[in-house]
C-alpha cells in the first residue's frame, strides 16, 4: 500500500499541470511510496496532455478521464475511489509544491485521532496567501473586519475551514462521511466537508500544520463575479440541504457588501466615490444572485 495519494483534478490545465507535477516530483520525499493520480474533467485538450504526461512520468502517474465535467468534488471522488493509500492528499494544478512535506503529511495522519490537516497557502515565496476561510454561517463583520487572520497562523476550526486548494484526509473517515457532496460543482466543497467533519466525528481533530507550505497565487482566479455567484450557489446549496434559513445568509451577504463600502471609507476616505460606486455594483450582483438561487 502507498503511503499517500495526491488526487489533482485538472480542466482545461495544461498550463498548470506540468510544472505541478514537476513540484511534486522534486519534493517527493516518500519516493516508490507516493501515488500520483491525475482525472480530467473531460477537457478538450486530454489525450495530448495524458500522452506528454506518460512520456514524461511512464507509471509513475496515474492519468484518467472524466467522461463529462461533473465538477470539482466529483473529479476528485473519482481520484479517491482509485487510490490505493489510506490517506490522500488533494491539490489544484496551479498549485506548487515549494518544500518535501508528504512524509510529515502521512505521518501525521497516521494519528487516528486527527482526521484533516491543512498547510501554509503562499501568493509567493514571500507573501502569504489564505491558508483558510471563514464558514459561510459566520458574522459579516468578522469576514469583512478581521479578513486578515486568515493570513496568520491563527486557525480557528470552530469558525473557519482549512483552503482545499491543498490538504490531506484520512481515507476512512472521509468514505464515512460522504466524500465530496457531488450537487456543489465548485466552490464551498470544503466548508461542506468541514460541517460533516464537526457534525459527525466531533471528536477528530482537524490541524494546520504551518510549517507546511505551497504557492497557490490568488491572481490565478480570473472572473470575480462569475466565481460569486459559483460560490453563492453552493453556500445556498448548503444552507438549503441543513435546514437552514435563506433569509440568514442573504442578510450576511448584504451586511458584507455594506461593511466592505465602511471598510474602504474607513481605510480611505479620499476613495468615498470609490466605495459607494462598489457598493452599488455589489449590492446588485447579491440581489440578481439570489433572485436566481431562488427561481431554481
Amino acid at each position: 500500500m502507498k503511503r499517500l495519494s495526491i488526487i489533482i483534478v485538472t480542466y482545461n490545465s495544461e498550463k498548470d499541470i506540468f510544472d505541478c507535477l514537476k513540484a511534486v516530483f522534486r519534493h517527493n520525499d516518500l519516493g516508490g511510496g507516493l501515488e500520483v493520480i491525475v482525472v480530467d474533467n473531460a477537457s478538450a485538450g486530454f489525450e495530448a496532455m495524458r500522452d506528454e504526461i506518460k512520456g514524461i512520468y511512464g507509471d509513475n502517474v496515474i492519468v484518467v478521464r472524466n467522461a463529462s465535467n461533473g465538477g470539482y468534488g466529483q473529479g476528485n471522488n473519482v481520484g479517491i475511489r482509485l487510490s490505493s493509500s489510506d490517506k490522500f492528499l488533494i491539490m489544484n494544478p496551479d498549485v506548487r509544491i515549494v518544500m518535501p512535506m508528504f512524509a510529515k503529511v502521512a505521518d501525521t495522519l497516521d494519528n487516528e485521532d486527527i482526521a484533516l490537516c491543512g498547510f501554509t497557502s503562499m501568493e509567493n515565496e514571500n507573501q502569504r496567501n489564505n491558508s483558510f476561510y471563514y464558514t459561510h454561517t459566520t458574522s459579516a463583520f468578522r469576514k469583512v473586519f478581521l479578513r486578515k487572520k486568515l493570513q496568520t497562523d491563527d486557525f480557528q476550526y470552530k469558525r473557519m475551514f482549512l483552503s482545499g486548494a491543498c490538504f490531506a484526509m484520512r481515507k476512512d473517515i472521509f468514505e464515512k462521511i460522504g466524500m465530496f457532496d457531488e450537487n456543489i460543482f465548485l466552490y464551498g466543497e470544503e466548508n461542506d466537508i468541514h460541517f460533516r467533519l464537526k457534525e459527525m466525528f466531533p471528536e477528530k481533530k482537524m490541524v494546520f500544520l504551518k510549517e507546511l507550505r505551497y504557492i497557490h497565487p490568488s491572481a490565478n482566479e480570473r472572473d470575480k463575479n462569475k466565481e460569486y455567484r459559483h460560490s453563492m450557489r453552493s453556500a445556498a446549496y448548503f444552507y438549503k440541504k441543513n435546514q437552514m434559513p435563506m433569509k440568514s445568509l442573504y442578510r450576511n451577504e448584504m451586511n458584507q457588501v455594506i461593511f466592505k463600502a465602511l471598510a474602504l471609507c474607513i481605510g480611505h476616505p479620499s476613495r468615498i466615490r470609490e466605495a459607494i460606486e462598489r457598493f452599488r455594483e455589489q449590492k446588485k450582483t447579491v440581489k440578481e444572485t439570489f433572485k436566481e438561487i431562488n427561481g431554481c
